[in-house]
Order: C-alpha cells, then sequence, then structure tokens
C-alpha cells in the first residue's frame, strides 16, 4: 500500500522550467505479515535554474513498528531537458543522482537515468525511466545494475 501527498507517479518527468520551485512529500507504507510495518517518508526539494536543468535535494527518513523516524539518507539530483515537447512532441533528457545512505547497512548509490515523456492523449503522460546504477562505498556491491520503469 502506498501514499503520496502529490498524486505524482512513482517514475520521474524530465520536463524543466526556469524558476520553477516544487516542495513534495511521498509517504509510503509497507506491512509484511508476521512482522510490524514500516513507514517512508522522502522530501524533495526541486529548483528549475533554467529551462534545461534542474537541481534537486531529497531527504530519506524511515519508521519502523512503534519507533521513532529515524533518516536513512539524503541525495542530489540533477535532472537536463535535452528535447522539449513543444519542438518535437515529447520530452528527452537525463538524471544525474547521488544517495548518500546514513543507515551503515545500505551502500550509497550513483544513478543515471534516462528519461523520455510521451503524451498519446492530451490528459495521459507516458513516462520512461531507464536506470543504471551502480553502489559507492565501503559496503558496495560489485557491478552495474539496470532497470526499467
Amino acid at each position: 500500500m502506498s501514499h503520496s501527498v502529490w498524486a505524482i507517479s512513482q517514475v520521474g518527468g524530465v520536463a524543466i522550467d526556469k524558476n520553477e520551485i516544487s516542495i513534495e512529500k511521498r509517504i509510503s507504507q509497507e506491512i509484511e505479515e508476521g512482522q510490524s510495518s514500516r513507514f517512508r517518508m522522502r522530501q524533495h526539494i526541486d529548483y528549475g535554474l533554467n529551462d534545461f536543468y534542474a537541481f534537486r535535494f531529497v531527504t530519506l527518513q524511515e519508521k519502523q513498528g512503534l519507533s521513532s523516524f529515524i533518516v536513512n539518507g539524503f541525495g542530489f539530483e540533477n535532472r537536463f531537458q535535452l528535447i522539449e515537447k513543444k519542438d518535437y512532441g515529447f520530452n528527452s533528457g537525463f538524471r544525474l543522482n547521488f544517495r548518500k545512505n546514513t543507515n551503515t547497512a545500505l551502500a550509497d548509490n550513483i544513478q543515471i537515468r534516462l528519461l523520455n515523456e510521451f503524451f498519446p492523449i492530451a490528459t495521459w503522460r507516458y513516462r520512461q525511466n531507464f536506470i543504471f546504477e551502480r553502489e559507492t562505498g565501503s559496503d558496495a556491491r560489485d557491478g552495474l545494475g539496470f532497470s526499467f520503469r
């Protein structure tokens, strides 16, 4: 079960508007049989420096059972929009992410995301994220990860 303060998908978009500031909070809950529930919170502050580059700062918190929320980490994201809908009918670009985990059981993470956003019907958006990631730090596993959303 997942809840969001904003109705925003789990798949990040690419569009950037100069001087636009976005502040978001996402909340999710995981319930596994026989275990206490886990709540996760994530806050974003996003700023479009110009029409092609935006910077985002992210904080991550987690709460298990009756315990207090703890800070799990923070991140920096750099989003670049290379193709705009107004010129080509779709948006495209990439995002460079770095996550520093304060939880010693988790490795830090670097990601490169290739982003596409299409508009098949006027009120719909179809987003694609091709994610390449690598763990960093002393707890990092070897190899390169790939996922698609």
